[in-house]
């Protein structure tokens, strides 16, 4: 990040992306939220709880579908399934007053 910013012709390609999220669990969502700001050259720019999606923006990044992919496949896959939310449902966070 840092050879890119002082480069005087960066070729980079800096996006927002919209990441649907599989969950409305709280928790899962704030720690993916946090483990992309924590990635670098992301950060996690909103957490939209009422359309189930997660802004994110990325300094450079040439395939937005891909990194939805490596978001959703390295990162939240991981954080439902240690949440034990496999076969998660809405319904049943709603159940548990979550």
């Amino acid at each position: 990040i840092a050879l890119l910013s002082y480069r005087t012709a960066a070729p980079v390609s800096p996006r927002l992306i919209a990441v649907p999220l599989a969950t409305t669990h709280p928790w899962v969502n704030a720690l993916l939220a946090n483990m992309i700001s924590l990635t670098p050259s992301t950060l996690t720019a909103d957490i939209d709880e009422e359309n189930a999606i997660l802004w994110v923006h990325a300094v450079d990044c040439a395939d937005s579908a891909s990194m939805v992919a490596e978001i959703k496949s390295r990162y939240e896959t991981r954080l439902c399934h240690i949440f034990g939310l496999d076969d998660w449902s809405h319904s049943e966070v709603e159940e548990q007053g979550a």
